[in-house]
């Protein structure tokens, strides 16, 4: 997150709106507080989604329930 700042200072490519406001994200303890709640939520979650993504792509027995189903 420390990097996140200085890229946004330097950064003109984006959006000034937007800029804006993600740097009075980071000028305000308590709503970098929930941004780094969020993203800890967002990384936790997306590990499910990783895992039925390697799933479904053959790593479990839906490979053969596709196989069965395709030959009907």
């Amino acid at each position: 997150m420390e990097d996140v700042e200085p890229f946004l200072r330097q950064n003109e490519d984006i959006s000034p709106a937007n800029r804006r406001h993600l740097l009075e994200i980071f000028h305000d303890p308590e709503s970098l507080h929930k941004l780094r709640l969020e993203l800890a939520v967002v990384i936790d979650a997306q590990v499910h989604f990783v895992k039925a993504t390697y799933y479904l792509r053959g790593d479990g027995p839906l490979t053969f329930l596709a196989m069965s189903v395709s030959k009907l």
